[in-house]
């Protein structure tokens, strides 16, 4: 959702933010501007005042007050986006079911954003500081006209290696058996599997519902509903039942028939970790069925990568070629050292993510997300929002301990429970990444899966987190804090055999562990989740962090220079007429 600064009173709104601000405002500035747009919509929005109106300059209110904090609703993983709080654990909160309602009508009110639009447009028009003045530098010297070069020919070698890229790589491929079916009977697809949950499936086509009529509105509730509360006083009503011909009467009815009577999908579970007296909620799946989910699924089946390969861009394979996973070095390693015990393994790469920002409330509960995904999927179909190809993990606790009054007693604690959390969630992994576990993709063809840890997305202060490194320094290699940024220096990566003994020291004694990962250039952590992961190095599995790393620092420059260039007076004109969204609000995985 786009934003608008109103000029009246500087201030920050939605579109709809400052539709309602303008009509409702005693400023006597927001009110000129909207006399001066308002007669243009008066005869389009004089009957046009609704209910919305109010929850319009109650979200215009939250911008303004500074309540982007990045506190997010989460709106779908590939499992959908209809979870409640009964499948998280919590308890449903019936006020705050009773009190929601959809707003997409309001969002698609052109009325609205006719008014908005009017109002910007009045904007523009408005007071701009007086510019500098250009510096009056002495006349230069007339140049006579020339005509331009006619456009050079490009030269034979630079031809020939552009041409390059213009053709299908040379492959090679890892060869043997990997990524090969372990069954040749075909076995069933996830939809087959789902037919097969249902009851009477063939005798009606929207069992467990009576009708289509009775499914039709079962999904209205669920997806478009109000909320169960008001649902449940809907059904209420004297024959509202009877005459749809519906198979349950309220909420609680319906959800047990979609929960005892279709086919779910990987329930959540709850935890508690108790540290100083205080409990952490922990709330996760498990990674197997989630990985066979998504494994499963028929729309990914062709696309799949089962096997590592190598991509070269001339027939000579001199110069090698990454794009997607199974064409990176790790895979391929990965694949000959399984390949030593295990003959005919599929690597599944498992790619965990999270953010500590993108929090999520239920109720009074808080936690943050963590997300998984696999690497046999290619990259084109991971990076849309719309495919939905990561599922939502588990949302690990969040908690300040604010009665532990030692800062860095503190963080040691906080890191602690993390990596808890996270090794009590990632298991599963440890035996089936080494002996494998039974895959059916959506195509039916079965194969031995070994699922491994292979890449952990975050910024830098969870990549830090993870790999238990001190703040300020490189989660990777052993560069020193004084010289991060330096691209001429390169530095060997951390050493993981050297880490991994300094972790078994842990029984030796508290001093003697301290003083052993210090040396090994860590943070003293209680067993890190990733300690007794197979094939697992964390610290050639960190991402570099694109966003913070790359395109911000660039930007940062950029902004300098064109400040220098043009003026800071400029800059803010061009910037009040290009106002872009700042929405916050999370599209679904």
């Amino acid at each position: 959702m786009s934003s608008t600064i109103c000029e009246g009173c500087n201030k920050l709104f939605t579109k709809k933010g400052l539709t309602s601000h303008l009509r409702k405002t005693t400023n006597p500035a927001c009110t000129r501007i909207f006399e001066s747009v308002g007669d243009t919509w008066a005869s389009d929005s004089s009957d046009s005042t609704t209910d919305s109106d109010s929850e319009t300059q109650q979200f215009g209110d939250l911008n303004d007050a500074g309540l982007l904090t990045g506190q997010t609703h989460f709106e779908g993983d590939y499992f959908g986006s209809d979870y409640t709080a009964e499948q998280l654990g919590l308890e449903d909160d019936a006020a705050s079911d009773s009190g929601s309602s959809s707003s997409e009508d309001d969002e698609d009110d052109p009325r609205t954003q006719d008014f908005a639009d009017a109002a910007q447009t009045g904007l523009e028009t408005g007071y701009e500081p007086p510019r500098p003045d250009p510096p009056l530098d002495p006349p230069a010297q007339q140049i006579p006209a020339v005509d331009a070069p006619a456009a050079a020919t490009p030269r034979p070698e630079r031809k020939n290696v552009e041409d390059r890229f213009h053709h299908k790589p040379t492959i090679e491929k890892f060869g043997g058996s990997a990524g090969a079916p372990i069954s040749r009977t075909r076995d069933k697809t996830s939809e087959e599997h789902y037919r097969g949950g249902v009851e009477n499936e063939a005798a009606n086509l929207y069992a467990p519902f009576a009708s289509k009529k009775d499914w039709e509105i079962a999904k209205w509730a669920k997806l478009r509903g109000a909320g169960s509360t008001a649902f449940t006083d809907l059904l209420k009503v004297e024959g509202v039942c009877e005459a749809l011909g519906l198979s349950y009467s309220t909420s609680a009815q319906l959800n047990k028939i979609i929960d005892n009577e279709l086919p779910g999908t990987p329930a959540f579970h709850h935890s508690e970790v108790i540290v100083d007296n205080e409990v952490f909620h922990l709330y996760s799946r498990n990674i197997i069925e989630c990985i066979r989910a998504l494994y499963g699924d028929s729309d990914f089946a062709p696309y799949l990568f089962v096997a590592p390969e190598r991509h070269y861009i001339d027939k000579e394979k001199t110069i090698r070629m990454y794009h997607n996973m199974h064409t990176g070095k790790w895979w391929w390693a990965t694949q000959e050292e399984v390949e030593k015990d295990h003959p005919g393994a599929t690597i599944v790469p498992i790619i965990i993510s999270s953010d500590k920002t993108q929090l999520t409330v239920f109720g009074n509960k808080t936690a943050y997300p963590v997300y998984m995904t696999l690497g046999n999927i290619p990259k084109e179909i991971r990076r849309k929002p719309s495919c939905r190809v990561y599922v939502l993990l588990a949302y690990l606790p969040t908690s300040r301990m604010k009665h532990v009054l030692n800062h860095a007693a503190r963080r040691r604690i906080l890191a602690n429970v993390f990596h808890a959390c996270m090794s009590y969630i990632l298991e599963p992994l440890k035996k089936a990444g080494i002996h494998g576990i039974r895959l059916t993709s959506g195509d039916g063809v079965v194969r031995r899966g070994h699922p491994i840890f292979a890449t952990f997305v975050g910024d830098y202060p969870e990549q830090t987190l993870v790999t238990a490194v001190k703040n300020g320094e490189c989660p990777t290699c052993e560069a020193p804090r004084t010289e991060l940024g330096d691209g001429e220096t390169h530095f060997p990566l951390r050493n993981l055999d050297d880490i991994l003994d300094a972790l078994d020291q842990l029984d030796a004694g508290s001093t003697i562990y301290a003083r052993a990962c210090k040396d090994a250039g860590i943070k003293p952590v209680f067993h890190p989740f990733w300690e007794g992961l197979p094939y697992t190095n964390v610290f050639r599995s960190i991402s570099p962090d694109i966003l913070h790393q790359l395109y911000q620092g660039i930007v940062k420059h950029l902004i300098a220079w064109l400040i220098e260039c043009c003026g800071e007076a400029e800059i803010d004109a061009r910037c009040r007429r290009n106002i872009q969204s700042i929405a916050r609000h999370w599209e679904g995985a």
